[in-house]
């Protein structure tokens, strides 16, 4: 499969072209990128021609797939654009910045049946995989609280790229890059959230976030945090689940958990399950028909949901409820009521009247008579038909007469 590189933007742009590059199944043919500088610096590093033409790449049909790591800003229109030239989609994270474009791209993809592949890396290490192991398997109980810690020291080291701090490509700061792995992994263990609450602060004095705190709420109470910046120097890494019946920490590539099996004492888990295959070479392996590709685009569509609700929370201060019950409809204005009641009203009367007409011309058999203590011809509108003769031409003539006043 030939592969085609969209955007040198990314941090990360030379370690999956270098994954593709070295992949057997795969061909790396070019690269593109919107800074033309930038572009063909890192086309020459890997030996590639640069692509100036982006429409040049989708409508050469033998390109097969794209591994896009442009600015966060040009995902959907670059998504969009691979998906309806038919072409294989890995891509950065995070998939873009509003629900209603994630939820654009998801249907582009769908329709056009791409492979379609996020990168969601963490979800490959042995001691998260083993972690959700023993979650799923209920040794720990039911989960109530888990947090997710994941920094670097790229703002007070000074190796992030100027760009990673401007908000109109990146669409935020730590919590949209290196938070994006607390929140899927998060959103992995817990399922769907239920309502967000933020703090983002500035350490640095850069325009977006270094440090920030999301604290999620799931469902039957669980509570998620997730942990990131660009500031901190030491731990990278720490993830903490507690249940009902035990616990468990992953730190320095250990997982160590307490539960009824290890008599209630934290002990290391050694039995790990082996690393999974990195996602781009995953996904590669997926176009060419070798199993499925991994983190689709519903995950992909998840993630955004995630910070669309962290920002929020973030801007207004206050909590941000993801999932919002419809409003109930308008009650009908005071006057339709009172006229539907005048109405009902004035029907009544009409029937009224109509019966009363009918029963006093009405007659009942001498026989029955005087079993009903009265005389005949009265009958009561209450008795059953059979006891009521049917009204002459000149009655059912008054009848309608007053049914129409």
């Amino acid at each position: 499969m030939k592969v085609a590189v969209i955007g040198a933007w990314h941090v990360h742009t030379r370690e999956y072209t270098t994954a593709i590059q070295e992949n057997p199944k795969a061909e790396l043919c070019c690269l593109w990128d919107d800074d033309q500088e930038r572009g063909k610096a890192m086309a020459e590093k890997f030996g590639i021609p640069f692509q100036p033409d982006l429409q040049a790449i989708w409508d050469d049909e033998t390109i097969d797939a794209v591994s896009i790591t442009t600015a966060t800003c040009q995902h959907t229109e670059v998504l969009m654009a691979a998906a309806k030239a038919k072409k294989h989609i890995f891509t950065e994270k995070v998939l873009a910045f509003t629900n209603e474009e994630a939820e654009q791209i998801a249907k582009a993809i769908k329709e056009s049946g791409v492979k379609f592949t996020i990168s969601y890396p963490h979800k490959t290490w042995p001691t998260l995989k083993a972690a959700k192991e023993l979650v799923d398997s209920g040794k720990l109980g039911q989960i109530t609280y888990a947090r997710v810690h994941n920094y670097h020291n790229g703002s007070t080291a000074g190796w992030l790229p100027p760009h990673f701090y401007d908000a109109s490509q990146t669409g935020g700061g730590a919590m949209m890059d290196l938070g994006a792995h607390p929140m899927y992994t998060l959103n992995w263990f817990l399922g769907e959230p239920k309502s967000v609450v933020s703090m983002f602060t500035e350490v640095t004095g850069k325009p977006v976030e270094e440090n920030a705190v999301s604290v999620i709420e799931f469902a039957n109470g669980t509570i998620g945090v997730s942990e990131t910046g660009f500031v901190t120097t030491g731990i990278p890494y720490v993830m903490e689940m507690s249940g009902t019946k035990g616990s468990l920490m992953v730190h320095n590539d250990i997982l160590e958990y307490s539960c009824e099996e290890t008599d209630n004492k934290l002990v290391q888990k050694t039995d790990l399950p082996e690393k999974s295959t990195m996602p781009i070479d995953a996904w590669i392996d997926a176009v060419n028909g070798i199993g499925e590709a991994p983190n689709g685009i519903e995950d992909a569509v998840a993630l955004t949901k995630f910070m669309v609700g962290a920002y929020e929370s973030y801007k207004t201060g206050k909590k941000y409820t993801f999932y919002k019950p419809p409003q109930n409809k308008k009650a009908p204005p005071v006057q339709r009521v009172h006229r539907g009641v005048l109405f009902y009203c004035q029907a009544i009367k009409r029937h009224a009247r109509y019966f009363s007409m009918r029963t006093s011309t009405a007659a009942v058999s001498p026989r029955e008579a005087p079993a009903l203590g009265r005389k005949a011809p009265f009958a009561s509108p209450l008795r059953s038909s059979r006891a009521v003769m049917a009204p002459t031409a000149s009655t059912a003539h008054s009848s309608m007469k007053a049914a129409s006043v």
